[in-house]
């Protein structure tokens, strides 16, 4: 039997049971719960029980499905008091409906709090040594990492839960009823529970120590009687001004007790086993992680919190710190992952197409992200050396590591991890995702057959990677395509390197100009290398793509002529001129408050200024959170359609064409 709790936005709830162990979501008629709304696809998601443990899958929707504000890729295990997001709808499921309770009767009922259990020592033991099962089955290391990084994110106590909730059908990570810090809550101290409610502490000695810089204390171990202090939740006893931030707030309060527990787990280890064993590269030995194990397990047993969380995840979580890369270790096997940061010991995290936002309860303590570095660069094949402060590897796979210590961080070591894109993205899916209008695409895709060449402009992270594999997408597949950088655009273009010196550097271009491509595509380039690009489109290369990080397409330009103008005494006139004489196009690209990338604008650098040929105009922000606008075409023609014309690839003006209300 499944008894599901669904509420919509600014309405009722309601609850349906079925008799049966499998039900389907979906806006048609044929699924077992039916929400008519739009942005709920026809075939939704599926909810199954299995063993007395709910399981909810996507089924390839177009919004996708969220448990507890995190979108899902895989088959994910839920408890009771999660919440399931689709559409402009949230689902609950409620597991103490009895057996003969009838639907009228169930309705009728109000909803019951959501409770959880401590595992016993056994437990512990068996969830630390032995991988979790699905339906008697083994999860793969993809279903592990999406269930453990979301339950160790989103631990949510009844008590500080509203269902009052605005949710929007746009993601919810990208969510903009989030108050953006201007009005975000101060969280208040974590309060002590009474001592009449405090589970009775059992016996384990930690020796007093201060906790890491930065640390929050509602944890810290007692001094009077050795063991963990329970730490609760925070109380709200006001009104607050938004329900997500209110709940964000609760949120980070968890959060930060989580990683105090995991904090005391870290420590107690540390402080019982040689510190040589655990820093031993590029892994600790067998025996040694066979000692964390029973050590791990010997201090959950003593843990005593008031916090609805499942002590096993957090031991894993130590565990990882350990012996592993931390929260990291099953955050890299994510294809989806464009850039992963950790700075003050908590973790934030970029996927394609969406803003940055925090994953996780983060590491537990400092030197455990210190450890991460060194363990990354020993798989690397180049160890820190032990004066080296300001850290640079290749990881293999499209990574890179950027890394900070000590003296150098004085917050603590931070860490960053970039994936360069390997698979390439179509003009068609940018079209579909609101990135550019179907008239730019057409055009674009016009510019490349024609070998344009093409500066693309847009801070770092802010889809430039997008448009740039979007336009090597279009070339036609006759062409020759080299690139100078890691992107490999889904193996349409050879590779050259980019990561070597500039003397080097500047050689690799101008070979790459006498091989003849017919389109040469290049990362940022500075100095002498830069020259040279500009070198060869004077010498007749054509084709050129080059992506260039700057904020504004002015700044861009102006950047790149003093660049020029340095490298070979030019004046600034003379070089601004010589760079908008090499470029057909720019295109500007930028990431709005929602998350999404859009292109700005397309314009034409011939001339003494650019000429926008295509704008995208603001409008207003839905109450989703979606930022709603146009594309909107200046009614300038290019002169690039002259060059298309010439080289029998015709396009139809009318799509230059100015609305009569632009």
């Amino acid at each position: 039997m499944i008894s599901i709790v669904i509420s919509e936005k600014g309405g009722a709830e309601r609850r349906e049971i079925f008799d049966h162990d499998e039900i389907t979501v979906g806006r048609v008629k044929g699924n077992d719960v039916l929400l008519p709304k739009g942005n709920v696809s026809k075939q939704h998601a599926r909810v199954i029980v299995r063993d007395g443990r709910y399981i909810v899958t996507d089924l390839k929707s177009t919004n996708g499905t969220y448990v507890n504000h995190r979108r899902i890729s895989h088959a994910t295990l839920i408890r009771e008091g999660d919440r399931i997001y689709i559409g402009d709808f949230i689902l609950r499921i409620d597991s103490n409906i009895t057996g003969d309770t009838t639907p009228h009767e169930a309705a009728s009922s109000t909803t019951p709090s959501p409770s959880s259990t401590r595992p016993d020592a056994g437990e512990m033991a068996a969830a630390l040594l032995d991988p979790p099962t699905v339906s008697g089955v083994q999860a793969n290391s993809s279903e592990k990492a999406a269930t453990r990084s979301t339950s160790l994110g989103s631990v949510q106590p009844s008590s500080t839960r509203t269902d009052l909730e605005v949710v929007s059908h746009f993601p919810l990570e990208n969510d903009p009823d989030i108050d953006d810090g201007a009005h975000a809550l101060k969280v208040p101290k974590a309060p002590r529970m009474p001592r009449d409610l405090q589970p009775t502490p059992r016996g384990i000695e930690f020796p007093s120590r201060e906790t890491d810089k930065g640390a929050s204390t509602s944890a810290r171990s007692s001094s009077t009687t050795g063991s963990f202090a329970a730490v609760t939740p925070p109380l709200f006893s006001e009104a607050t001004p938004s329900t997500r931030t209110s709940e964000l707030a609760v949120d980070d309060a968890i959060r930060a007790a989580h990683r105090e527990l995991i904090q005391e787990l870290v420590r107690h280890v540390e402080e019982t086993l040689p510190q040589a064993d655990l820093d031993q590269l590029p892994r600790p030995t067998d025996a040694t992680a066979s000692q964390v194990k029973l050590e791990l397990v010997r201090a959950s047993e003593k843990l005593s919190t008031a916090l609805d969380c499942d002590l096993a995840l957090l031991c894993e979580a130590a565990r990882l710190e350990l012996l592993g890369l931390g929260p990291l270790e099953l955050l890299l096997a994510d294809e989806s992952m464009s850039r992963i940061r950790v700075a003050q010991r908590s973790v934030s995290l970029q996927r394609r197409g969406q803003p940055s936002l925090h994953e996780g309860v983060g590491y537990g303590s400092e030197r455990s992200v210190l450890r991460t570095v060194q363990r990354l660069c020993a798989d690397a094949g180049k160890p820190v050396g032990a004066d080296e402060f300001v850290i640079e590897r290749d990881l293999g796979g499209g990574r890179t590591l950027s890394a900070l210590l000590a003296p150098a961080a004085l917050d603590g070591a931070m860490l960053q991890i970039r994936r360069t894109r390997s698979e390439a993205i179509t003009l068609n899916v940018l079209v579909r995702g609101g990135a550019v209008s179907r008239g730019m695409a057409t055009f674009l895709s016009h510019a490349m057959a024609v070998r344009a060449n093409v500066l693309v402009v847009g801070s770092l992270d802010h889809g430039v990677e997008d448009i740039v594999s979007a336009l090597c997408s279009c070339a036609p597949q006759s062409h020759n395509v080299l690139a100078i950088g890691e992107d490999d655009f889904g193996g349409r273009a050879v590779r050259l390197a980019s990561r070597i010196e500039d003397s080097k550097l500047t050689d690799v271009v101008r070979a790459a100009a006498r091989m003849a491509p017919d389109h040469l595509f290049s990362r940022s380039l500075t100095g002498e290398p830069l020259a040279a690009l500009f070198d060869t489109i004077s010498e007749g290369q054509v084709g050129v793509v080059l992506a260039n990080p700057a904020a504004t397409l002015r700044q861009a330009v102006e950047r790149i002529a003093t660049d020029v103008a340095g490298t070979r005494a030019l004046g600034m006139v003379t070089a601004r001129d010589w760079i908008c004489n090499a470029f057909d196009l720019a295109i500007e690209v930028s990431r709005l408050k929602d998350g999404r990338i859009r292109v700005i604008r397309i314009a034409e650098l011939k001339g003494t200024s650019p000429r926008d040929v295509f704008t995208f105009t603001y409008h207003r922000t839905a109450a989703g959170g979606a930022i709603e606008g146009s594309f909107t075409a200046s009614g300038v023609i290019p002169r690039l359609v002259e060059d298309l014309a010439a080289r029998g690839v015709p396009l139809d003006t009318a799509i230059f064409r100015r609305h009569p209300q632009a």
